[in-house]
């Protein structure tokens, strides 16, 4: 469902939720970059007297209308007197205030702030004890002023051979008399619905936020570092607004990783290794890629229409060697173009884009959404050529690879009281794709349906039930079906200085063929205690999941820069334990988690450490 997700965030990002951040991104494409955005967001709150509503706007779970009632709310009061008086207007959800208070604040004005953290993290267990090369690490310093920003970002994964294998910098300097923006350095740009310009926590996470139905805005120039370097530019850009019309220009000179054979370069594969050994033998064949696009946006009376476009060189030149169902670039280049549009009438919503790569084909997103009082709607369809290619968005970004989700069709309905809401999601998915000797097809659908009801300000019961098939075909297998039940009830109850909360999850999977189901179920029980020196979170988790068709992934307690999602398979259990303390700017955190796993190949323990060290002026 990744191309699906790059039209349903559009959607998804912009309604009153209830959806808490762990699910949010437990069904992202891409958790680590949403969980490194929540922190950034955490460590530097939006300032509530200051900002503007297309800022709060982007906050997650926010959409236009919430941001005007704060505007509007705001206006009448001149100010807020803090942050309290924010969070007891009537039009908030219990999610949203959760949201304000972890990501915003009110407060004097602020000359400077900086922000320096550092994570190390090791894992060992019966199969590999800890080593040298078992470790791991992230470090990260971030300065902002009045009208500047810079940052600097190194990454160290398990195994790697150099202290940083991966270091990132960037600076942004702005000018508001004159509406302008300047970066240089790596940076993230997202344009209309992502279909020639995308970010990984943007647009193209509707899918991971499943309570939202109107579409959500484009974030535009970003300057921030990133894990995912596919959808991360190196070089200089810049912002010009004046009035309705809102332009960038953006250059990129940067290497990217690819798969070399006797002909040259076949195909861009970054993003593709999982592991740091087979990442590292990835980077040992790079091509550079030099990049020059633009965007032009214009708003007017509730309409925002714009185009969006790059042209793209390589070197050395990408060649597929005939397996792969793409075209080959003529003289090393490529040139990707896309015209959107989002009409706003009387809770009405239209928003479309249209693309085209060159060489390449075609690819449309649309959706329809409705929103009143008590409830909405949203339909939406996306569909791509084939060999329509796009590298800087999310769901068609590499070269040679067959297309993911090239058709999908969904419905999204949604029921509000004033602490109950339900969503029910529908979807189907199609992909014909050429192989090298034959078409294949894959295909695909689901259906969720979520109850929530908030008991109090601080207590939730959430209740969920999906079914999603997928029938896969290869050029070594036949097409299998395999089809997935699960139900979840979750309960939250919290105080200022206690929260807990419990989760029992079934699950089910038929494989085509198979006679019997696999089953699997999942516990955890999870406490957090908040003292005057210190925050204590304990949980403990057991699980028993038959197959890898029953396996799923489970938010878990990150610390900052830290990959925010656990696998669970097999069975057996898992106690982690979170330490942390804030003291004059400082933040120190450590957390340690052991895991037990009995499977086929006998059992296997795993125990993981991991310190971050936080400061902030």
């Amino acid at each position: 469902m990744r191309c699906c997700a790059a039209l349903l965030l559009l959607a998804l990002l912009t309604t009153a939720s209830a959806q808490s951040l762990d699910e949010w991104v437990e069904s992202s494409a891409d958790p680590q970059e949403l969980q490194t955005w929540w922190d950034d967001l955490r460590r530097n709150p939006l300032d509530l007297n200051r900002a503007a509503a297309e800022e709060i706007a982007l906050l997650p779970l926010f959409d236009r209308a919430a941001a005007q009632a704060l505007m509007n709310a705001r206006r009448e009061r001149g100010a807020f007197h803090n942050l309290d008086e924010a969070l007891s207007l009537p039009s908030l959800t219990p999610a949203q205030r959760d949201v304000l208070r972890a990501l915003t604040t009110v407060q004097l004005p602020l000359r400077w702030r900086a922000d320096v953290s550092a994570l190390g993290s090791a894992h060992g267990g019966n199969d590999a004890p800890f080593a040298p090369d078992r470790w791991s690490s992230r470090m990260r310093a971030v300065f902002r002023g009045e009208q500047q920003r810079a940052f600097l970002y190194g990454i160290r994964d398990a195994g790697g051979r150099d202290l940083f294998a991966e270091t990132s910098f960037g600076i942004e300097l702005a000018q508001p008399s004159l509406g302008a923006r300047w970066l240089m350095g790596d940076f993230q740009c997202e344009t209309g619905t992502g279909l020639v310009f995308a970010s990984p926590f943007g647009v193209a996470q509707w899918l991971a936020s499943y309570d939202a139905l109107g579409p959500g805005e484009a974030r535009g120039l970003d300057l921030r570092p990133s894990s995912n370097r596919r959808l991360v530019l190196r070089g200089a850009a810049a912002e010009i607004r004046r009035g309705p019309l809102d332009m960038i220009l953006a250059g990129n000179w940067s290497r990217r990783d690819a798969a070399i054979g006797d002909s040259g370069a076949e195909r861009l594969t970054e993003g593709e290794s999982a592991s740091s050994e087979e990442l590292a033998a990835a980077r040992e064949g790079q091509v550079e890629e030099r990049l020059a696009g633009a965007s032009a946006q214009v708003n007017f009376r509730g309409m925002r229409a714009g185009a969006a476009g790059y042209t793209s060189r390589f070197d050395p030149p990408l060649v597929p060697d005939g397996s792969e169902a793409v075209p080959e670039l003529r003289g090393n280049g490529l040139r990707v173009g896309s015209v959107f549009i989002s009409a706003d009438r009387a809770g009405l919503n239209l928003t479309s884009e249209l693309a085209a790569s060159n060489p390449g084909g075609v690819a449309q997103q649309t959706a329809l959404s409705f929103r009143g009082e008590r409830a909405g709607l949203a339909l939406y369809h996306v569909r791509a050529d084939e060999d329509f290619f796009s590298p800087r968005s999310v769901q068609w970004d590499g070269f040679g690879a067959a297309a993911q989700d090239a058709e999908v069709t969904g419905a999204r309905i949604q029921a509000i009281w004033p602490r109950h809401t339900v969503t029910a999601a529908l979807s189907t998915s199609r992909t014909p794709f050429r192989a090298a000797t034959s078409p294949l097809k894959k295909s695909a659908s689901s259906l969720e349906t979520h109850w929530r009801a908030a008991l109090s300000d601080q207590s939730e019961l959430h209740l969920k039930l999906m079914r999603r098939s997928v029938e896969d075909a290869s050029e070594s297998a036949a097409a299998q079906k395999v089809t997935t039940d699960a139900a979840r009830a979750e309960l939250r109850l919290g105080t200022d200085r206690q929260t807990f909360r419990v989760r029992l999850e079934l699950r089910s999977a038929l494989r085509g063929g198979d006679a019997d189901r696999k089953l699997g179920s999942l516990v955890f029980v999870q406490g957090t205690q908040r003292t005057r020196w210190l925050e204590v979170t304990t949980r403990l988790t057991v699980f028993h999941l038959e197959s890898g068709d029953v396996a799923t992934q489970v938010y878990e307690l990150p610390l900052r820069g830290e990959y925010p999602l656990v696998m669970l398979s097999g069975g057996g259990r898992r106690a982690t334990l979170v330490v942390a303390r804030d003291w004059l700017g400082f933040r120190t955190a450590a957390k340690v988690a052991h895991s037990r796993t009995s499977a086929a190949d006998g059992d296997h323990d795993e125990l993981t450490f991991g310190l971050e060290f936080t400061y902030r002026r």
